[in-house]
């Protein structure tokens, strides 16, 4: 189990994520709650919430992708 490490090492492994890292994935599952919380209210308005959140329409419609966030009501437009 994960408790069975043994109490010589120390608490930073190699698998620990830098700083940097850690502030990654932070900063983008912040951004992934905010998005989805905006989403919401404007009832998957995304030109809306793209105004609400003060960044372009195109950055939204990315970070949508990336957070994995536009699966469940994805009209694929190809524009």
């Amino acid at each position: 189990g994960v408790g069975s490490a043994q109490p010589h090492l120390p608490a930073t492994s190699v698998l620990e994520p830098s700083l940097k890292e850690i502030g990654r994935q932070a900063s983008q599952a912040a951004e992934r709650q905010a998005i989805s919380k905006m989403l919401e209210q404007t009832g998957w308005n995304r030109v809306r919430a793209a105004r609400e959140l003060r960044i372009s329409y195109r950055a939204l419609l990315y970070k949508i992708k990336q957070a994995g966030l536009g699966e469940r009501s994805s009209a694929r437009s190809a524009s």
